[in-house]
């Protein structure tokens, strides 16, 4: 069974390594391989320091994926990750909906993410759900983009979490 909970600070381990195994096994090939400063460590730091809100997927029991989520300035949706072994499970559509859901209780109309350029999976994973490129673009290293997506909101009648 899928279950899709607000993750809380004893997750940190299962998101840390969600978030390494599965950036490691689709952006490696992009970026030329492990960074130094991309380990389990600096994932689990990331979680620590800038994440406001994150939600976890478990399938069976076990951790499979996670998002995460802020307001920053504006609804932000990132680092949305399901191990390659179980993609199509669900998994991804269920977090999306869980990060979304939060923003929109917390008022926000619109909501953004970040993508890679190449990774045309994740283009149309965002396509599905109703995000569309809104133009935004960034070149991280020669060659490589990020491009911005966002998606509007039905902003619910309860503003809190």
């Amino acid at each position: 069974m899928l279950i899709v909970r607000q993750a809380t600070p004893q997750d940190l381990d299962d998101l840390a390594r969600i978030w390494f195994q599965t950036a490691s096994f689709h952006y490696g090939p992009i970026f030329g391989g492990a960074s130094d400063d991309f380990t389990i460590d600096s994932c689990r730091a990331w979680w620590t320091s800038h994440v406001e809100f994150g939600f976890i997927a478990h399938l069976d029991g076990t951790a499979i994926g996670s998002v995460y989520g802020g307001p920053e300035s504006h609804g932000h949706v990132a680092r949305l990750y399901v191990l390659p072994e179980v993609w199509r499970s669900g998994a991804g559509h269920a977090l999306a909906q869980a990060a979304e859901a939060s923003l929109a209780r917390q008022g926000f109309a619109e909501v953004q993410l970040w993508c890679l350029a190449q990774n045309e999976l994740a283009h149309q994973f965002w396509r599905k759900r109703n995000w569309v490129h809104d133009g935004r673009r960034v070149e991280l290293k020669p060659g490589i983009w990020d491009f911005g997506f966002a998606k509007k909101l039905t902003v619910s009648s309860t503003q809190s979490e």
